[in-house]
């Protein structure tokens, strides 16, 4: 099926809509992207809810291990800075 010029086809949900319902694009031929504005809407509101997801749960996880790793750091170091010597080369 051949689309009319004025209209384009949606590579997510297939629908053959207006050339004005998409964003534009420089790198395509026809200077439009190919998914429709509320598709690209979609994903961007996806992947947005999955960077939150993601730096979530990382700020947790890195909050667990920075209060163990910050004293068994400290309690390595105590015994290194009572028996080092600015003078003598290591």
């Amino acid at each position: 099926m051949t689309v009319p010029m004025s209209m384009k086809k949606c590579n997510s949900c297939q629908d053959i809509k207006p050339g004005k319902e998409f964003y534009g694009s420089d790198t395509n031929t026809d200077g439009k992207q190919g998914k429709c504005k509320l598709c690209k809407q979609k994903q961007n509101t996806e992947n947005r809810a999955k960077r939150q997801n993601l730096l979530n749960n990382e700020k947790d996880a890195d909050s667990k291990t920075e209060d163990t790793a910050h004293k068994t750091t400290k309690a390595h170091l105590i015994p290194f800075r009572k028996s080092y010597d600015k003078n003598k080369l290591y």
